[in-house]
């Protein structure tokens, strides 16, 4: 959580590829595993009553460095909403 709890965002990375390299040379040799990740943040936005009023998805391959790959805002109008099991009407 974080701007006196309006922002949540969540973190995770997760591997992507493994590449094995080998290195040898005279009578010596060297090997490993790279672990190639891919770095994703979800961004949740909320007022002051704790109402959701934005969020984001972001990835990329570099942490710190991500873009967004989507972005969306609910409809609100800041009126409390009552449940309805009626499809919205159409725009």
């Amino acid at each position: 959580m974080a701007l006196e709890e309006r922002q949540f965002r969540y973190h995770t990375e997760r591997i992507k590829w493994d590449v094995y390299w080998l290195l040898a040379g005279g009578y010596n040799a060297d090997s490993g595993i790279i672990e190639v990740k891919k770095y994703y943040d979800l961004v949740l936005c909320f007022d002051d009553r704790g109402t959701l009023i934005a969020g984001s998805w972001l990835d990329g391959w570099y942490p710190g460095k991500l873009r967004r790959k989507a972005q969306w805002a609910p409809r609100y109008n800041g009126e409390p909403q009552e449940e309805s099991h009626h499809e919205p009407p159409k725009t």
